[in-house]
């Protein structure tokens, strides 16, 4: 395994000290596997309202390896997006770029928001509960 993406969610749970996801997170971190979407360093701080919860973005930014989108990403994004429209799914742009981002660099993703990412051959995690 090249490394995890860890979904936005999940760095949320990291921060939130959500047991199961944090001793992830934490083991990803140690074990230099960690990644992190820009999309999702985006999300973090569109939510990020107090100085400490930048610092916690900051924090696990400095950690991770922050994946971009470059034109491959986007293309493969584009795909998947029409793919599973044309199968009656709609997804959002940022959830078809992060699967493209897993896809394109041999990642897998860490998410407990399984319905956002149908390829389910790129799901780090299977055993979360649906929340």
């Amino acid at each position: 395994m090249s490394g995890v993406i860890v979904d936005t969610d999940c760095i949320i749970d990291f921060f939130n000290n959500y047991p199961e996801t944090a001793s992830i997170v934490e083991r990803l971190i140690k074990a230099k596997l960690i990644h992190i979407s820009i999309l999702s360093i985006y999300e973090l701080y569109c939510g990020a309202k107090t100085k400490h919860q930048h610092f916690d973005i900051e924090k696990i930014s400095s950690v991770s390896k922050i994946e971009y989108i470059d034109e491959k990403i986007a293309k493969e994004g584009a795909f998947l997006y029409q793919t599973y429209r044309k199968n009656g799914f709609t997804l959002s742009t940022v959830d078809c770029l992060i699967m493209a981002t897993a896809k394109v660099n041999n990642l897998t993703i860490l998410t407990r928001n399984l319905k956002h990412y149908p390829e389910k051959e790129l799901i780090y995690v299977k055993d979360f509960s649906e929340s």
